[in-house]
């Protein structure tokens, strides 16, 4: 049997090392460790600290001190943070120190003092972690951080970032400016049912919670909100906010205001339709005054043939007056619809303001008092008096209708310089017409249609006032703007082109003194007219004036009579808008053929740029309809120098 080896007690060689193997477990520590007297000598290191002093040998640095090895002021704040907790024996602890010996390093330093056996301070422990790669990530992250604050800051556009409850815990500096606020505290931990209305937080709030429950963003939603007291329309998206696990712990919500853009469409639609309004009612206009052609007309000859006829005589009058006030009706909708502007002249608008508010004090109540403050030195403009009368009696009779009981209508006139451009209306000298009153003001949807024909409400009784207004403005390419509110009454601004360009030729209106019976029956008077009751009534009406009578349904019509009728045609009443050929071709056609033909523009429509045309190129004179039959004998007599 061999002999065993002897068994000794287990780790025994090691254990008569105690030294040498506390100096191997903490030379294999990565952190420095050191030990230093009450001088903050080194007393021992580990491998570690003595490669991180740069010495190969422990003797090398035993008995040497931190102003040895380290630039002086950093060896002297070494030196006194240990003489301080040599002195009171507090600890120093993950104290981050920026060693810049052999590269710039960062390392978290902790020291503990060291006592004896009866509880005296013989030196120190210190343990040195180094962090650079930490403090240089910490860095980087910091840098990006504020890279991402200075551009969220100053961002136009509101960026907010809410916790699962909707409660903000950040918004940058145009969420802080919309909402009225100086700084990030007036809004952290709050929500939005601290700043909106409640149906408008409700929403908002809603939206947000189905954002955070399903993790589905909610990507440029327009939305409006009334903050701090207007409405603002913002293009906003929403999109879940999670942590490094995934689970979502808010949201991230970025809203454009888009509340000009907005305006503008608002305007550009607005514009639109008054655009189409405003065709529609020419044409309406158009078409009813040829209707009342045909009541005038035939109104009038039945009264020459019943004038012995007393009660019947009384009816025509009736008659002859109801379509006297119809044709006013369409000349207020001719005056909405982009029409020309009759007779425009050099005007001063503080004399046509003058004259009709002395027409019209005498129908005001005695309760309303009126107040003017004119311009003693305001600017011509270029404009039809008519127009403008209409025009401020129109808003008057809008401001009186407002009033309930006592109140106020104040008025003001004032020249101005555009500086850009506003509306319709060019740059430049500018006078300015304000209409205010005490009424009882409109709601937002009333004061966004209030230039629409026929548009009315209690407060305003005239379907076309306003709208007749909104056309003899645009007309003379001016622009006006309402501002109201309910109960804080009605703000009307005008504002028109000063100035007075160069003249324009002149042309003879329908608006002349009642004529007699032609003076030479055998004159042959060419109607050219697309209305069957147009050519009807006034073949009758020329005949009775002892006329000779041919009728055209069309240009193309009057050509062909022109070319083949085989006497003398001394005059034709031409109407300009008509199918097949118009007005204007049809002249140029007819002057060929008879270069002597004296011709009468006629139309439903006003005076407007084709008619100026016409009159330009020769033709006699332009009357408007529906005309009475002594202003048509009349002008015809003028044209043909009876």
């Amino acid at each position: 049997m061999k002999d065993e080896p002897t068994k000794d007690p287990i780790g025994a060689e090691l254990l008569t090392h105690p030294a040498l193997l506390l100096r191997a477990l903490i030379d294999e520590i990565p952190d420095q460790i050191f030990v230093k007297d009450r001088q903050s000598r080194f007393v021992m290191l580990n491998r570690p600290a003595l490669e991180g002093l740069g010495l190969q040998s422990y003797e090398d640095a035993i008995g040497e001190t931190d102003f040895d090895f380290f630039p002086p002021e950093l060896a002297r704040r070494y030196f006194d943070m240990e003489q301080e907790l040599l002195r009171t024996g507090i600890p120093i602890v993950d104290k981050q120190v920026h060693v810049t010996r052999r590269g710039d390093l960062w390392v978290d330093s902790t020291k503990t003092a060291l006592f004896d056996a009866h509880g005296k301070v013989i030196g120190l422990l210190g343990i040195n972690r180094l962090i650079t790669e930490q403090k240089l990530a910490e860095e980087a992250l910091a840098e990006e951080r504020n890279q991402l604050r200075t551009l969220i800051e100053h961002i136009p556009d509101h960026i907010y970032i809410k916790d699962t409850a909707s409660r903000f815990l950040l918004a940058n500096k145009t969420v802080l400016k919309a909402m009225g606020l100086a700084d990030q505290e007036a809004i952290l931990g709050k929500t939005d049912y601290d700043f909106f209305a409640p149906e408008d937080a409700d929403r908002f709030f809603a939206e947000e919670q189905e954002v955070i429950r399903t993790g589905q963003p909610i990507l440029n939603n327009e939305v409006s909100a009334r903050y701090p007291d207007k409405v603002h329309w913002g293009l906003t998206s929403k999109v879940p906010l999670r942590d490094r696990q995934g689970q979502i712990v808010g949201l991230v919500g970025v809203n454009r205001d888009i509340s000009e853009r907005k305006m503008d469409e608002a305007a550009l639609i607005e514009a639109s339709r008054m655009e189409v309004t405003s065709t529609l009612a020419g044409g309406i206009a158009h078409n009813f005054n040829n209707l009342m052609v045909g009541v005038l007309g035939n109104a009038e000859l039945l009264k020459t043939q019943l004038a012995g006829q007393t009660q019947a005589c009384a009816m025509l009058n009736e008659i002859v007056s109801a379509a006297k006030q119809a044709a006013e009706l369409a000349q207020q909708m001719l005056a909405f619809a982009r029409g020309g502007k009759y007779l425009p002249r050099p005007i001063n608008l503080n004399d046509i303001l003058n004259e009709a508010l002395q027409l019209q004090k005498r129908s005001f109540s005695p309760r309303i008092t009126i107040h003017s403050e004119v311009a003693p030195d305001l600017w011509p403009i270029h404009a039809d008096p008519a127009q403008m009368s209409q025009m401020i009696m129109n808003l008057c009779i809008n401001a009186v209708e407002s009033i309930e009981g006592d109140g106020w209508i104040h008025i003001t006139t004032q020249n101005l310089v555009a500086e850009t451009t506003f509306g319709g209306l060019k740059p430049g000298r500018t006078v300015h017409l304000a209409i205010e009153d005490s009424g009882c003001g409109m709601a937002e949807e009333t004061l966004a249609r209030i230039f629409e024909p026929f548009y009315t409400t209690k407060f305003q009784g005239r379907g076309l006032g306003l709208s007749a207004v909104y056309g003899i403005i645009n007309n003379h390419g001016g622009r006006i703007t309402a501002s109201s509110e309910q109960g804080r009454g009605s703000l009307f601004r005008i504002y028109l082109p000063a100035g007075v360009p160069d003249a324009e030729p002149a042309g003879t209106t329908g608006n002349v003194p009642p004529g007699g019976v032609a003076s030479n029956p055998c004159r042959v008077i060419l109607i050219i007219d697309d209305e069957q009751v147009v050519l009807g009534v006034s073949r009758r009406i020329l005949e009775h004036f002892g006329y000779q009578v041919l009728e055209a349904h069309n240009g193309m019509e009057a050509v062909e009579i022109a070319h083949d009728h085989p006497g003398q045609i001394h005059l034709a009443l031409l109407d300009i808008g008509m199918p097949i050929m118009g007005g204007v071709e049809a002249y140029g056609r007819l002057k060929q053929i008879r270069p002597e033909l004296k011709v009468i523009v006629c139309s439903g429509y006003e005076r407007n740029g084709e008619v100026q045309d016409l009159l330009d190129r020769g033709a006699s004179a332009f009357i408007q309809k529906p005309f009475r039959a002594n202003d048509l004998n009349q002008a015809i007599r003028e044209a043909l120098g009876a």
